[in-house]
């Protein structure tokens, strides 16, 4: 019986311990996303696109300090397209026309949070890496296929979080998404090189 117990009460200590180091919860917020062609004066010519971002996430308290951070989020990436400025040389006529590039994403980025300060409100900064895979894309409103499914880079946020009550948080970050692959499915020129980069602000609510 004393050692029916005994396992009893271990095996609620791990259980009591495992609670203590996860964590869970939702966000939601606004991306300012655009499109990069590295190396290339074309830059100029992609402007901010806004759109939604909403998803889970959850945490593995690796210390007091440091934890791990992993989201699934759906996000609304692309960019204004200023085609109409650019010049094609050999027939004087603009290289396109301006329009929207609409990149919807489910993006998992998994991150190593280290916090900051104690009492109710913490100051936090995020590092890692993000994969992204695209369910659509549309330029103009019409559907188009010159993209790849999948698209992946750094990610990097700060931000501060606030005890609401002993088992539930609040917090708010500023995290930019760096592309790190093109995601044009035209390989034929370094001109087809498409990066994607965002900058998101998010408010999510965490339960322990």
């Amino acid at each position: 019986m004393k050692i029916r117990l005994t396992i009893f009460i271990v095996l609620m200590g791990f259980s009591v311990n495992a609670q203590e180091k996860f964590s869970y919860g939702f966000h939601g917020g606004i991306t300012y996303a655009v499109l990069k062609t590295p190396g290339l004066s074309f830059d100029d010519y992609f402007s901010t696109n806004s759109g939604l971002l909403i998803g889970i996430h959850g945490n593995y308290n690796i210390s007091k300090r440091s934890s791990l951070v992993a989201n699934l989020s759906f996000e609304q990436k692309g960019a204004m397209t200023n085609f109409e400025g650019i010049i094609d040389p050999s027939t004087d006529m603009p290289f396109g026309m301006n329009g929207e590039i609409k990149l919807d994403y489910l993006v998992l980025p998994v991150l190593y949070r280290y916090t900051i300060g104690g009492g109710k409100l913490k100051f936090f900064l995020n590092a890692g890496f993000f994969m992204g895979i695209l369910i659509n894309s549309e330029t103009n409103n019409h559907p188009v296929e010159a993209f790849d499914n999948t698209d992946y880079g750094f990610s990097v946020g700060l931000g501060f979080d606030y005890n609401l009550s002993e088992k539930n948080r609040m917090f708010i970050e500023f995290r930019s998404n760096i592309g790190a692959t093109s995601i044009s499915t035209l390989r034929n020129s370094n001109a087809t090189k498409l990066e994607t980069g965002s900058n998101t602000i998010v408010l999510g609510f965490t339960f322990l």
